[in-house]
């Protein structure tokens, strides 16, 4: 069986962060598994705010920062369900999913907003990050509806574990102390 990859880039992420890069494999392994797509590769980057405005300005044309930006690689006829098994013939390799980029400086101010941890607004952006690269879109209402639902069932797996997978993922270094 081949295993999933996961390429986790933390070199742009701001000085001020600890992203620890285990507990973060450790939570992508937990969504592929709830998704039921094993074999896949995907790309994490970590970024500053000024990084992530650059990258929306030229792929979206939005010249503002945002929290989480997706890049799929692969086409769904419909979004892939957390209650979909699908069948999947067996590579010899992982098959490419997409890229996920994150703004730590978004996620911390996201996070301070709701009132919850960085690290548990990280995993979040993890998840809405995959919904995407697995189909789901936010456009239309009913779009946004199916991802919602989606991303609270993920959360709510997540939860369930014991430890909590996102505990302690990223942390400001202050905190580490």
């Amino acid at each position: 069986m081949i295993e999933s990859h996961i390429d986790i880039a933390t070199e742009d992420a701001p000085s001020q962060y600890l992203i620890h890069t285990d507990a973060l494999r450790s939570v992508m392994v937990h969504l592929l598994h709830v998704l039921s797509i094993p074999d896949r590769e995907i790309s994490l980057s970590f970024v500053s705010d000024a990084e992530i405005q650059q990258i929306n300005a030229q792929y979206r044309n939005r010249n503002q920062p945002t929290d989480v930006l997706s890049f799929p690689q692969q086409e769904w006829e419909s979004p892939l369900c957390v209650e979909d098994v699908i069948n999947t013939i067996s590579m010899p390799y992982p098959r490419p999913l997409g890229d996920i980029v994150i703004s730590l400086e978004q996620a911390e101010q996201n996070a301070k907003e709701i009132g919850h941890g960085l690290d548990r607004e990280t995993c979040f952006l993890l998840i809405h990050g995959l919904l995407h690269l697995c189909g789901h879109d936010h456009e239309q209402p009913e779009e946004e509806v199916l991802m919602c639902d989606q991303q609270q069932k993920i959360l709510a797996y997540l939860q369930e574990q014991t430890p909590v997978p996102w505990l302690n993922m990223v942390i400001r270094k202050e905190d580490s102390t």
